[in-house]
């Protein structure tokens, strides 16, 4: 199914059940009532129902009849469960009281669920709750889980479990026989939830990977990888898609191309980086102006729109920056190779000149696709150090 006639088969579903109000409709009868120009088979409202159902835009009642949220006494939300074991919903734009839910109501949600919930509107109080207004309100059902995976320390008991780091994530997970990695007692472990908690019972895992002790160099970086899903390692097919690339500029490449390797351009940089995207260089007209180059890597030259490694870096959304450490939104190959202004070696840039008078005023500007050779990588302590000492 297109992504197209998912969205058409979702607005259709939509607007018939705002036209039913609260009267619900069993799947067959939404399934036959949807009029689109395309035809619509009963998996593919089965599918687009069970996905609306799964995001809280609708809910099942009395049995499988489906009903819009906004016509049940219902609300959802990303539950957040404080260090007490209290949970509040936030509920973005909506002037009515945040939602609380205690411990007792919890049903096994854990901090980051999205949720559904009943709103204790006719027994609940209004009460204040860390500055907010709630009122009570007890969890229903789990849509979606936040966490797939847990980052925590090793217990080796009898039988082993593991406390998880984030203290808002208030279950013990018990480790299946057979599953610790051979961790040591009070090593932080990575574990994937295999059963989450339910009222009348705990969550349970296996160890997936063993981090080293608190402490240790390097683990505290790896706890925090671990504890915010950042994906620090690339798939299989996203490494080789990077491999394909060439890592030096061909003659066609050139073509149509401003050429500024000639110039003066520079990088500035902290000492521990890595990647260099952006680089200048200034000098003096004969006008008595001066001209500005700004060169940013031409990623988009390599990492095509659409493309599996364009996926994978909109996923990612971006680097991320550890002290001594980055994680990067594309594969080494090109972040740290092609797509990276280096030193002495030529690079495919995008370029912004500007022509500046001496009140600083942009008298006149160019932009073009570009190739360029940096001379230098230099440091910010580099150029503070030369702007002090007046000698270039």
């Amino acid at each position: 199914m297109t992504k197209l006639k998912r969205a058409a088969i979702r607005e259709a579903v939509e607007t018939l059940l705002r036209k039913r109000g609260s009267r619900v409709l069993p799947i067959s009868d939404i399934a036959e009532r949807i009029q689109l120009s395309d035809p619509v088979s009963r998996d593919d409202v089965d599918s687009i129902v069970e996905e609306m159902e799964r995001s809280g835009e609708v809910i099942a009642v009395r049995g499988k009849r489906y009903s819009l949220l906004e016509f049940t006494p219902y609300a959802t939300g990303r539950i957040r469960i404080f260090s007490d074991g209290e949970g509040l919903i936030f509920t973005a734009g909506s002037e009515e009281p945040d939602l609380r839910i205690n411990r007792k109501s919890l049903r096994g949600a854990m901090n980051g669920d999205l949720v559904l919930v009943r709103p204790d509107k006719e027994g609940g109080r209004v009460r204040e709750v860390r500055g907010r207004r709630v009122i009570d309100a007890e969890v229903m059902r789990i849509l979606q889980r936040a966490h797939r995976t847990v980052v925590g320390r090793l217990h080796l008991s009898e039988p082993p479990f593991v406390v998880p780091f984030d203290s808002r994530i208030d279950t013990e997970i018990e480790i299946l026989p057979g599953e610790t990695m051979d961790g040591r007692d009070g090593e932080m472990v990575h574990v994937e939830i295999e059963r989450y908690p339910g009222q009348s019972f705990g969550a349970n895992g296996r160890v997936i990977e063993v981090l080293g002790m608190i402490g240790e160099p390097g683990v505290d970086i790896e706890v925090v990888i671990r504890k915010y899903g950042i994906p620090h390692e690339f798939p299989d097919d996203v490494l080789r898609a990077a491999d394909e690339i060439e890592s030096s500029i061909s003659d066609s490449e050139l073509d149509g191309r401003a050429d500024f390797r000639n110039r003066a351009v520079v990088t500035i940089d902290g000492e521990t980086a890595r990647d260099f995207d952006d680089a200048v260089e200034v000098s003096r007209l004969e006008n008595g102006n001066f001209r500005l180059g700004v060169h940013i890597a031409d990623v988009a030259h390599y990492v095509r729109e659409g493309s599996i490694l364009d996926r994978e870096a909109f996923e990612r959304g971006t680097s991320v920056y550890f002290p001594g450490r980055a994680v990067p939104m594309l594969p080494e190959r090109l972040s740290n190779g092609i797509c990276s202004l280096n030193p002495r070696v030529d690079r495919l840039t995008f370029s912004a000149i500007l022509e500046i008078d001496p009140r600083g005023r942009v008298v006149a500007r160019t932009f073009a696709k570009s190739v360029i050779r940096t001379r230098a990588r230099m440091t910010y302590t580099d150029v503070n150090a030369i702007l002090a000492d007046g000698d270039a």
